[in-house]
């Protein structure tokens, strides 16, 4: 081909968020979802570029370049989803691409699926392109429910996007498609499919998007893998359904700890799906470590097997200097373990290899899963109940649990129980991130019931238990929340200051709840000479900090978000304003309540 080279842009999506408060020196996230990151990146993307440009005849061809669009999620908001604005929109558009390519995931298909309307109409020549795990199980309903898009990418996607590109320099380009591995593609005919998926065997042909300088994470926020792969079949989950596993030489793992270290980083996330499948690739990891760096300044986040967990690995993880480990328990109830293709759960067994693990390395975060199939709201209970006595800790010991992480089950796309989503009675949104609202073993009732005595156990003790997804905003889970901390309570308080309204050069942008806990309410505001404020309430306890805002029934703080720089005296005016309303809201409550007759 002579000419310009073609312009490729793969466009990865995210929800951006900055954690609120710290644990330790890497925030409060800690690792537990490395996509809500205050500056989250597309390794995926970086991967496929550096790849595809590994071929001459590609790099001579092609000019491949990324794209973030990451859309800030504020601990009041309540949708989870990213949505594609307009500057983002027109951000694709000027870049004028020939092949766009987007990185699908549960938070971001449903926005991709709205952008690409508008996208196809401004580039009605340009070659739409799908990818990631939001492809698998269905593709050919995905491009069906996405009539813009022309490509779908299933499985790992080197070897398909390389092939791709090279069916493009063809000069039969849609019978070159029917060639290119794990795809499926629009065709006159018809939606086709192309050549049976192909992974990459020898991961270090892949070269390191840190080393070829195409992506500079912020601090600490390194995401590496020693390995891809995983030879379980979890019906919850769709990692790498072709059930290889491969790892990258420690060559390669030691060229990516050297970067970060020269590049100042003091933490690293490892994304696999566990790292101690196979004990040797984990005594290869420690060996590289320990010459790579001796003096333990990097420290880790990583997932773990528990039921791989042998003397052996426990050695070897103690020099693993380790910021925080996750592992799987899911539940106790050995019907729903059943269920997901995973063996029950031996209670004792499993507190003996955490014990022996918190004690080499930090107690784990263990995580259970909310509305599995096969389980009841009594086993959830159980296992949850029971987890939280093992992060009490015996005077002068540490707990066997550090902390409990639950997740509301999700029905991911090609996961064994999205095969059986018509058997097991599965109801969740196919479009939006897929949570479980009603199955068989789970009416919505029962569902929402569990949320709300999640949410009363998480307010006892928010350090030792947390939810993975804002479960507070879910149907039926305020039920567990207190009744002062409701939005719309809050709302009806502060009047006539409503949304949009301003007072004194303040106006009310918007009120929503904690994501996080649930434990407070946030009311957003904007200034008239540019700049945001946040107020919190929180519910006023029985001694309140000295010099605290309170009323009856909250205690008030105030934060001046990022940007335009609010002045001090502004924002201590804001919030006598809120404090006034809320009083006089308080007080006319009473009064109705004094004026009701009584029964």
């Amino acid at each position: 081909m002579t000419g310009a080279r073609q312009r490729v842009l793969l466009v990865g999506g995210f929800r951006s968020i900055t954690p609120e408060g710290m644990d330790g020196p890497f925030g409060s996230q800690g690792g537990f979802v490395d996509t809500l990151a205050p500056e989250p990146y597309s390794l995926a993307n970086a991967y496929l570029k550096t790849y595809a440009e590994s071929f001459p005849e590609l790099a001579n061809n092609y000019e491949i370049e990324l794209e973030v669009v990451a859309e800030p999620l504020q601990l009041e908001d309540s949708r989870e989803e990213l949505w594609f604005s307009d500057s983002d929109r027109a951000r694709i558009v000027s870049a004028r691409p020939d092949i766009l390519g987007f990185s699908l995931y549960c938070w971001n298909v449903a926005g991709v699926r709205r952008a690409l309307s508008s996208l196809r109409e401004q580039l009605p020549g340009t070659l739409m392109v799908l990818g990631g795990r939001g492809t698998e199980g269905d593709p050919e309903g995905l491009l069906r429910e996405m009539p813009e898009a022309d490509v779908a990418i299933v499985g790992e996607g080197e070897i398909p996007f390389r092939e791709l590109l090279r069916a493009r320099l063809s000069a039969r380009a849609e019978g070159a498609l029917a060639e290119v591995p794990g795809i499926y593609y629009r065709a006159r005919s018809g939606i086709e499919r192309g050549a049976p998926p192909v992974a990459i065997e020898r991961l270090d042909e892949v070269p390191s998007p840190y080393q070829q300088g195409v992506l500079t994470p912020p601090p600490n926020g390194v995401m590496l893998e020693l390995s891809r792969g995983c030879l379980h079949g979890c019906g919850y989950c769709t990692w790498n359904a072709d059930k290889q596993l491969r790892h990258f030489s420690a060559a390669r793992i030691a060229g990516d700890l050297e970067w970060a270290l020269r590049a100042g980083h003091r933490h690293a996330t490892l994304n696999d799906s566990a790292i101690n499948y196979d004990t040797e690739a984990l005594r290869a990891f420690v060996e590289v470590l320990r010459e790579v760096d001796p003096g333990r300044t990097l420290l880790f986040t990583y997932n773990l097997r528990h039921d791989c967990l042998d003397e052996e690995q426990l050695d070897l993880l103690a020099r693993v200097p380790t910021q925080m480990v996750l592992l799987g328990v899911e539940t106790f109830e050995p019907r729903a373990m059943v269920e997901v293709e995973r063996a029950p759960v031996d209670q004792e067994e499993l507190k003996e290899r955490l014990w022996a693990l918190g004690r080499r390395t930090r107690p784990p975060v263990a995580s259970i899963v909310l509305g599995l199939p096969g389980d009841t709201e009594l086993g959830f209970r159980q296992t949850l109940d029971t987890l939280l006595e093992w992060t009490v800790a015996e005077p002068g010991e540490r707990p066997v649990v550090g902390t409990v992480l639950v997740s509301l089950l999700q029905v991911y796309r090609g996961s064994l129980l999205w095969r059986r989503r018509a058997e097991l009675e599965l109801q969740f949104d196919p479009w939006g991130i897929p949570y479980l609202q009603s199955s068989r073993d789970w009416p919505a009732s029962a569902l929402a019931r569990a949320k709300a005595y999640l949410l009363r156990r998480i307010a006892l003790d928010p350090e030792r238990l947390k939810a993975a997804e804002a479960i507070v905003l879910m149907e039926g889970a305020r039920d567990g929340l207190d009744p002062w901390l409701a939005p719309a309570r809050v709302a009806r308080l502060l009047r006539p200051w409503s949304i949009g309204l301003t007072i004194e050069g303040w106006t009310l942008e918007k009120i929503g709840l904690m994501r996080d806990k649930g434990q407070g309410v946030i009311a957003r505001f904007s200034h008239r000479d540019g700049g945001e404020a946040r107020v919190t309430l929180t519910r006023r306890e029985a001694r309140s900090r000295l010099h605290a805002r309170v009323t009856e029934r909250y205690e008030l703080t105030g934060q001046a978000l990022p940007g335009i720089e609010v002045p001090p005296a502004d924002l201590g005016r804001l919030l006598a304003l809120v404090q006034a309303a809320l009083r006089r809201g308080e007080r006319l409550v009473e009064r109705k309540r004094s004026q009701r007759p009584r029964q």
